[in-house]
C-alpha cells in the first residue's frame, strides 16, 4: 500500500516538474519574443503611441500670429506628428504677404481651401503651397521672374466660407488667379445645413461619449509607457473598444458610432445627400460668379481622402465626389486638376499621416508637379502664351 502511494506521489511529483518546466520555458519564450518585438518595432521607427486628448480645443486657435503645437484635430485621435505651427498675421498657416504687388510681373496665385490647405501637420516650408512657390521661381515657366502663392486654409469649412476669403483678399492681393482646393468629401456636407447639422450631431456624442472613454481605456492599458509593444496593444485595444462602444454602453447605438460624413458615397445615393450635391453646385456657381466679378480666373484641384484612394467597400461609390466636380467644372468653363491620380501613385500610406488623415510631407511633395503643370498651362492662356 506504501509502495503505491509512494509510486503515485512520485509520478504525481513528476507531473508537477514537467508542468513547471514547461511553464519556466514558455514564459522564458514569451519574454524572448516580446523582447524581440519590441527591439523590431524600435528598430522599425515605431514610436509610443500618443492619444490627443480634451486640451486640443484650448492649445489650438486660429487667431492671427497664434503659435501652438499640432498634435491632432480631435481628442482621442492618436498623434501622428507634433509640428510647431504659427500663423501669420491673417490667421493662416502663411508666410506673410503684403497687399498690393510689390512688382508688376510677379504672377500671384490665392489658394483657398480646407485643412488640406492649412496643412498644420505639416513644417510650412514642406506644404505643397509652398513647394509650389519655390518650383515656379526655379523654373519659371512664364518667364517672369517672380511668383507668390498665397495660401488661406481652414479646417471645418467648404466654399461658403472661402467665397468669403475670395471676396475680401482678391481686392486687396490683387492675384491673377484663385486656386479652390476642394476635398471630395466633407466638403460637400459642410455645404448643405442639413448634412452639417447631422455632422455637428455625430461631433458631440463622439466628444462626450466615445473620446473620453477612449482616451480613459487607452491609459488604463497603458501599463508600462515606454514599452513600444505594450503602446501597440493599448493602441489597438482602445481603437477597437472605440468602435464597439455600444456593446458597453447602454442608450449607445453602432449608428451613433458612424460618420455621417459616409453619406455622400453610399449607393444608392439618400435624398438628402443629392441636396448636399445641390448645395455644393450652388456654392460654387456662386463662388465663380464671385471670382468673375472681381476679374480674377477661377481655377479647382480635387483631392481625396485615405479611405477613398485605398479601401473598396460594398454599398460605397468612392468616385462619385471626385466625379461630380470634374463634371461640374467642365459644365461650367472652369479649369479643374485632379490630384488624386498623384496621391495614388505615391503610394495611400506614403502620402498620408496613419491616424491623422491629412497628407504628410510626401504627399505634399506628390501634388506639385500636376499643380506645377497646371499652373503653368493655364497661367500661359491668361498671358497669351
Amino acid at each position: 500500500m506504501r509502495d503505491t502511494v509512494r509510486a503515485k506521489t512520485s509520478r504525481a511529483l513528476k507531473w508537477l516538474a514537467r508542468l513547471a518546466k514547461r511553464c519556466l520555458l514558455a514564459g522564458m519564450s514569451i519574454l524572448l519574443a516580446a523582447g524581440a518585438a519590441e527591439i523590431g518595432l524600435r528598430l522599425a521607427g515605431y514610436r509610443r503611441p500618443r492619444i490627443v486628448g480634451d486640451e486640443v480645443a484650448r492649445e489650438m486657435t486660429m487667431a492671427p500670429n497664434a503659435e501652438f503645437v499640432y498634435r491632432g484635430y480631435l481628442p482621442g485621435s492618436f498623434s501622428d506628428v507634433e509640428n510647431k505651427v504659427r500663423l501669420n498675421s491673417s490667421g493662416f498657416h502663411d508666410v506673410e504677404h503684403q497687399p498690393g504687388r510689390a512688382a508688376t510681373n510677379t504672377f500671384r496665385l490665392l489658394v483657398v481651401g480646407d485643412s488640406y490647405v492649412a496643412a498644420l501637420s505639416v513644417p510650412l516650408e514642406q506644404t505643397f503651397f509652398r513647394r509650389l512657390e519655390r518650383r515656379l521661381r526655379e523654373e519659371d515657366p512664364l518667364r517672369r521672374g517672380s511668383y507668390e502663392v498665397i495660401a488661406m486654409g481652414r479646417g471645418n469649412q467648404a466654399q461658403q466660407k472661402e467665397r468669403m476669403y475670395v471676396k475680401r483678399a482678391v481686392p486687396v492681393y490683387r492675384p491673377d488667379a484663385v486656386l479652390v482646393v476642394f476635398f471630395c468629401g466633407n466638403d460637400i456636407m459642410e455645404n448643405c445645413p442639413e448634412t452639417f447639422s447631422q455632422a455637428r450631431n455625430f461631433a458631440l456624442v463622439y466628444q462626450s461619449q466615445v473620446a473620453p472613454r477612449k482616451i480613459a481605456m487607452f491609459h488604463r492599458l497603458l501599463w508600462m509607457p515606454g514599452s513600444r509593444l505594450n503602446g501597440l496593444f493599448a493602441e489597438a485595444a482602445a481603437a477597437w473598444y472605440a468602435r464597439r462602444l455600444d456593446w458597453f454602453v447602454p442608450g449607445l447605438s453602432s449608428g451613433d458610432l458612424v460618420s455621417p460624413e459616409l453619406g455622400v458615397y453610399a449607393q444608392p445615393l439618400d435624398p438628402l445627400w443629392s441636396r448636399a450635391y445641390a448645395c455644393t453646385d450652388a456654392q460654387l456657381k456662386k463662388m465663380h460668379k464671385t471670382a468673375s466679378a472681381l476679374d480674377t480666373p477661377l481655377w479647382i484641384a480635387s483631392l481625396a481622402g485615405p479611405q477613398v484612394l485605398g479601401e473598396a467597400r460594398a454599398n460605397v461609390d468612392w468616385s462619385r465626389p471626385g466625379s461630380w466636380i470634374a463634371g461640374w467644372c467642365a459644365s461650367n468653363g472652369v479649369p479643374h486638376c485632379d490630384l488624386n491620380p498623384a496621391i495614388a501613385a505615391a503610394g495611400v500610406r506614403r502620402a498620408f499621416w496613419p491616424h491623422d488623415g491629412h497628407l504628410n510631407p510626401a504627399g505634399n511633395a506628390a501634388v506639385v508637379d500636376p499643380l506645377f503643370k497646371f499652373v503653368a498651362a493655364h497661367a500661359g492662356k491668361l498671358s497669351g502664351e
